[in-house]
């Protein structure tokens, strides 16, 4: 049997944070252990979580009193802990119970060595958990022509981290990572590809996936080219930035990394006006 680890990063979570600790108790699968690390929650996170570690050894709760916020909290846990298979686990989310047992059987069907990515679609919900939304993908004009295009994920990143469960040949290859990287997700989605490995996806939506006023990041529509152009500086800032936090997956240079970006960018909003 493989060690799976759910790793899930906490801060003032407890709104929502039952809910999703619920429904990792209702998983089908259960051979796994749930990793929290919290980033100094204010509220009574720390306190939800402790009820729940006292009544089932499978939660622990980690030794960390560093602020890091989200990618680097992901990170710092996917450092600190060792297990065959990992997943991300958003703090204001619902898992579908078949969640961890339909990644993990599409995971065992690709060789242990080779770096990998499982996937699914989400279900987009509102505070109150009614939904909004019966496809992440399809808000998203989600193409899986564009999936395993390692071009493609240096620039964009179409794979929410907390639908992903990796093996440890992806962990391995996405560590150390650069400080400039956009987040924990698209990062690990780069190096999978840029290390020949491979995203797989679960079509059927296996989380509930919560979009409300506090997200860190969400399902936002991608803006059009033409608001795009009047942030030209801001664009042009965060390109240089995942130039630097992708250059050693490449040899490229910045004007090819531009060049491949726009497009990408084009594409892309030419695809959402059909």
């Amino acid at each position: 049997m493989k060690e799976t680890a759910i790793l899930l990063c906490t801060y003032n979570s407890s709104r929502f944070l039952q809910e999703q600790m619920d429904s990792l108790l209702r998983q089908t699968y259960q051979d796994w252990k749930l990793y929290v690390r919290d980033d100094q929650s204010e509220d009574d996170t720390v306190a939800i979580v402790q009820g729940y570690a006292a009544n089932d050894q499978r939660i622990i709760m980690m030794d960390d009193h560093e602020k890091r916020g989200a990618k680097n909290g992901f990170m710092w846990l996917l450092s600190h802990v060792e297990a065959d298979y990992y997943l991300f686990c958003d703090h204001d989310d619902i898992w579908e119970p078949t969640k961890i047992a339909a990644s993990i059987a599409l995971m065992e069907q690709i060789e242990s060595a080779t770096p990998a990515i499982v996937c699914s679609d989400l279900t987009i919900i509102d505070a109150a958990s009614h939904p909004t939304a019966s496809s992440f993908w399809q808000q998203r004009h989600f193409s899986k022509a564009l999936l395993n295009d390692k071009y493609f994920h240096l620039v964009y990143n179409n794979i929410p981290g907390c639908s992903m469960l990796i093996n440890n040949a992806a962990k391995q290859c996405s560590l150390p990572y650069s400080p400039d990287i956009e987040m924990h997700d698209a990062w690990i989605a780069a190096s999978v590809l840029w290390h020949d490995g491979r995203i797989l996806t679960v079509d059927e939506p296996q989380i509930r996936y919560r979009i409300h006023e506090g997200n860190t990041v969400g399902a936002k529509k991608v803006p059009s080219i033409t608001s795009q152009l009047f942030i030209f500086n801001k664009l042009f800032v965060k390109t240089k930035r995942q130039f630097r936090s992708t250059r050693c997956l490449h040899s490229m240079s910045f004007l090819t990394f531009l060049t491949i970006k726009l497009k990408y960018m084009l594409s892309i909003h030419l695809n959402n006006l059909k």
